[in-house]
């Protein structure tokens, strides 16, 4: 039941991990920018 429930939880997680991957990302690349 623990293992379902984690699993469960991961899965709900997915899409703001990934949104606050991508906002990661474009900050990196305005810092490039902003650098060069």
């Amino acid at each position: 039941l623990m293992s379902t429930y984690h699993a469960k939880n991961e899965y709900c997680l997915l899409p703001d991990m990934e949104q606050g991957f991508r906002i990661f990302v474009s900050i990196i690349s305005r810092l490039e920018e902003a650098a060069n």
